[in-house]
């Protein structure tokens, strides 16, 4: 079947239904625990994905659904590609971070994105599968290989900067939503970096080691700010950042971080949310899978908050729901 942009919006229109509404959020985060929380789940779109008891598995079932859908959906826009490469490098995390640690068996994976799990896995040994790696995933492996500062936390350093490096080249390739999106996600996270070490005095340079570009402030300008106490007053000079400057300048007081976590989702899904304003493009059918992907770590959130015993009221100061 030869797909056009006009099916892709008719099917993303039908999808976009089975989201969860306010008011089903709201008894979610009413139920007193884990099988209340099933019961309000198993009449929803994610009802066909619980089997038994067991959520984690289930959650896990609809970002595998959601990127089943944008397979099936993307009339050739090169989304799928490089949704999927953020697979790629969460295998290729659990793969060198185990092989980093010393250890020999292969830990649980997730299906294959765009690279094959032989190639993820045989690179570590085989030089010639690691020549078959993209060029971010080999420079990664060789400074891993090398033994990066700071052990376990290093690899995931790494790591994470590839994830940046994989979003900002890939997505934020497709049009300028998709970029805006991948930009405001990195400055988020690199404010939340300096505000969290805000008890440390870092040397001159050293925690720009720690920052990522791409953000709309350099590496260099966050570290800037952080030795002049302006981290807030910084961030909010991005337009629709006033919440999570002013959560920001609250948590930097208090110690606690989780009113910005949830001011910095609000900020992407309102960018995720622009993305449904055309009526063709790739930001169209990313809308979809990126909200099913906010909605599940949403969930999965709350999963271990009710776990927890957390009460409503305490999981609300995160959940931006």
């Amino acid at each position: 079947m030869s797909l056009s942009w006009e099916y892709t919006a008719g099917r993303i229109s039908a999808l976009e239904t089975s989201l969860l509404h306010d008011r089903v959020w709201s008894r979610i985060i009413a139920a007193p625990d884990i099988p209340e929380m099933l019961k309000v789940l198993g009449d929803t779109w994610y009802g066909r994905m619980i089997h038994g008891d067991d959520l984690d598995s289930a959650l896990a079932r609809a970002v595998s659904a959601a990127e089943d859908e944008l397979l099936e959906l993307d009339p050739g826009s090169g989304l799928a590609g490089a949704l999927l490469r953020r697979r790629d490098v969460r295998n290729a995390r659990y793969a060198w971070k185990r092989r980093a640690s010393g250890g020999t068996e292969d830990p649980v994976f997730e299906r294959e994105g765009t690279l094959p799990l032989q190639t993820v896995t045989g690179a570590w040994d085989d030089p010639a599968e690691a020549d078959r790696l993209p060029e971010g995933f080999r420079k990664a492996l060789e400074e891993i290989r090398a033994g990066v500062p700071g052990g376990s936390l290093g690899v995931d350093l790494t790591m994470d900067r590839l994830a940046a490096e994989v979003e900002r080249t890939g997505l934020g390739a497709l049009g300028p939503g998709l970029a805006d999106y991948v930009t405001a996600g990195l400055e988020l996270r690199n404010f939340l970096t300096a505000g969290r070490i805000r008890g440390e005095d870092p040397a001159s340079g050293r925690m720009e080691a720690w920052l990522f570009p791409g953000g709309y402030h350099t590496p260099e300008e966050v570290s800037e700010a952080f030795r002049k106490g302006r981290l807030p007053e910084a961030l909010s000079e991005n337009q629709g950042f006033e919440a999570a400057s002013a959560a920001l300048k609250e948590a930097l007081d208090g110690g606690s971080f989780p009113a910005f976590a949830r001011e910095g989702d609000r900020v992407l899904m309102e960018r995720i949310s622009a993305l449904t304003w055309g009526s063709s493009g790739p930001g169209l059918l990313a809308s979809y899978v990126l909200r099913r992907e906010m909605e599940v770590m949403h969930l999965n959130l709350t999963v271990a908050a009710k776990r927890a015993g957390m009460s409503s009221a305490k999981l609300l100061t995160r959940l931006p729901r």
